[in-house]
């Protein structure tokens, strides 16, 4: 029997890889990946902090407002800088202000990043080293998360690529210096400008430059680009000040990180909640110090840039997030490279470890707790919200979300009008529920939201209930003259409860028990048509108190053009209030055409209908009209 020699399956194996990797498709190959793992969360609800980007790029939900004053509001915050939100500004002026589109600049960002790491590290190294460092770097559930979140990490990202590209062209004195100069110069000015957290990186080049490249060609010049970039941010550097300050609040010293919580939560992060092997793969790299300047300028830049942030969040303690460290992805993926690619040497298939570095990312991807890890805030889902509630309301109406208890931070109240914003309604409110939050207090919001409303809706997420919405249903909206209607839909991401008041005057239709008393019919919405042929109708009815209890029944017929009843409910009419029902009926197997609902009432006992105002031949009062495509 023949025997395997595993030494030359290996070999093989790496020469096979070494050829796929010289080439750009695998690295285009790549970046498909990661636009297909990101695509399918740009249309996903946005958080706070999106909500607020929108705020400063002056989205039209935060009023029209002129390109000053946006920069005003981003200069009023004092902890933002304007870049990012006056290109995303200009952006959606240009191609809209959907939430898909907006995020797609984060997408693009992010993968620009990928393709300069790996023109970089190609020619620093190799193409081997520059397809490690591009993989382990992207196939991050951390960084992919950044590929769909309307903020400014992948464009930090994408400028830091491009700072390194120029300062490598300016130091190996090819090509037009003065545009290498003029890049750079661009380049370290625009990453301050995107957030603050970007002087750290610049700081690391710049002291590798001061001190590793003294008396070296284009030193004094390469300087003199540092202090034109310094000289370009100084119109924004009283707003920095003003950051700065607030940076010695309480709430950012009590979450500052320690020493070993920033290195671990960057290995964590870095290495899909595998810190060991990160550093593992990391420390094999030095070795190569002393032969490669490549290897001791990567070394050298990450630990300036790291040493100068936490240093610094020392004196104003900042240091609260562990996505303010992005800027360190570059240079630990280069030499997680470098790690892989000396294990290789000694016979460890780089498939082998790549494969591992998959597998580690899909698990943090697709498990929630990890994935909560990543994205702590709570995110509700209101893009399936706005989906189900579509062709459902109409003017009068006021939605309410409850939120599930104690999330981290009570949401802004513009996230909810942003998504509902083109849907016929008067109100919409979140109502949060915190620590500190009474029964009291939950009732009287609830109260404060619904007043004025003609239809309540009561919506959260389905999976996390808020226990609160029982006694809003069954008391609080009672109470304030509200009835409940009904389920009008649950599907796995949001639950929708409608409930609705007493319409002023007589009903849609109008019957006469034979002493006289009046029974209102109301019609609290025109009849929904769904794409499924569902038809929804929402009813409601007030039997006088004068008439005799648990006598009457309502009974609604849906006909086609012929006169055909396709579809019927029957109901007791409860006697002396005002109720109402929502109903669904499906029309999947009729024509398409003209249809009508049309109501009775009777004496269930023995079948005699109510007399209509006006009267008609068959003592049924026509409601609505719909058409069924």
């Amino acid at each position: 029997m023949r025997q395997l020699n595993w030494q030359a399956y290996a070999e093989r194996l790496n020469d096979a890889l070494t050829a796929a990797f010289s080439h750009w498709a695998i690295v285009v190959a790549l970046m498909l990946a990661l636009t297909a793992l990101a695509a399918p969360y740009l249309g996903d609800a946005i958080w706070y902090d999106e909500n607020r980007t929108l705020f400063y790029a002056g989205a039209p939900v935060y009023d029209d407002v002129s390109n000053a004053e946006a920069v005003q509001r981003i200069a009023d915050n004092r902890w933002q800088a304007p870049i990012y939100f006056l290109l995303l500004r200009a952006w959606g002026a240009g191609v809209g202000w959907e939430v898909f589109t907006l995020r797609v600049p984060s997408l693009y960002f992010g993968l620009l990043t990928v393709a300069g790491t790996y023109h970089i590290v190609k020619r620093f190294f190799n193409v081997q080293v520059a397809f490690y460092a591009v993989f382990t770097m992207s196939v991050s559930a951390f960084y992919v998360n950044f590929l769909h979140e309307m903020r400014t990490y992948t464009l930090l990202m994408a400028l830091v690529v491009v700072m390194v590209w120029a300062y490598a062209w300016i130091t190996s004195g090819r090509g037009p210096l003065w545009a290498g100069y003029t890049l750079f110069t661009l380049a370290v000015a625009g990453l301050v400008y995107v957030h603050y957290y970007n002087v750290f990186p610049v700081a690391g080049l710049g002291l590798f430059h001061l001190f590793g490249r003294f008396r070296k060609p284009r030193y004094w010049q390469t300087l003199a680009c540092f202090a034109m970039a310094g000289v370009l941010f100084l119109p924004w550097a009283q707003v920095l000040l003003g950051g700065l300050d607030m940076a010695t609040d309480d709430q950012r010293i009590v979450r500052n990180m320690t020493f070993s919580q920033a290195v671990n939560n960057v290995g964590y992060f870095f290495g899909n909640g595998n810190r060991a092997f990160v550093f593992f793969l990391a420390l094999l790299a030095v070795p190569f110090i002393r032969s490669q300047n490549q290897t001791r300028f990567t070394w050298v830049w990450l630990l300036a840039s790291f040493g100068v942030a936490f240093a610094a969040t020392r004196v104003f303690p900042m240091l609260t997030e562990t996505r303010y460290l992005l800027f360190l992805w570059m240079p630990l993926a280069v030499l997680v490279a470098l790690g892989i690619d000396r294990l290789k040497g000694i016979g460890v298939p780089p498939a082998v470890i790549l494969l591992l570095w998959a597998v580690l990312a899909a698990r943090m991807i697709t498990n929630p707790d990890e994935r909560t890890l990543i994205h702590p805030w709570y995110t509700p889902p209101l893009d399936k919200l706005v989906l189900e509630m579509e062709g459902r309301t109409r003017e009068g109406d006021h939605v309410l979300f409850h939120l599930p208890p104690n999330i981290r931070r009570t949401l802004d109240q513009t996230i909810l009008d942003l998504y509902l914003r083109e849907l016929p309604l008067t109100r919409t409110r979140f109502i949060p529920d915190l620590n500190a939050t009474t029964d009291i207090w939950y009732a009287n919001r609830v109260i404060d939201a619904a007043e004025g409303a003609d239809r309540v809706w009561i919506t959260y997420e389905t999976p996390i209930r808020n226990w609160r919405v029982g006694p809003v249903t069954e008391e609080t909206l009672p109470q304030q003259g509200f009835a409940l209607c009904g389920l009008v839909e649950e599907t796995p991401q949001v639950h929708m409860t409608v409930m609705a008041r007493q319409p002023d005057g007589d009903g849609d239709a109008v019957f006469r028990t034979t002493d006289g008393h009046p029974i209102d019919i109301y019609l609290l919405h025109e009849p929904t048509v769904q794409s499924d042929r569902t038809v929804e109708l929402n009813l409601g009815w007030y039997v006088d108190r004068e008439v005799p209890p648990g006598l009457h029944s309502l009974a609604v017929h849906i006909e086609n053009e012929a006169g055909e009843i396709v579809a019927q409910l029957d109901d007791g009419l409860t006697d002396g209030n005002f109720a109402c029902r929502y109903d669904s009926f499906s029309l999947a197997g009729a024509e398409s055409g003209a249809y009508t609902v049309k109501a009775t009432v009777y004496q269930w006992q023995n079948g005699e209908r109510l007399a209509p105002e006006p009267a008609t031949p068959d003592s049924r009062q026509t409601l609505a009209t719909f058409f069924l495509r």
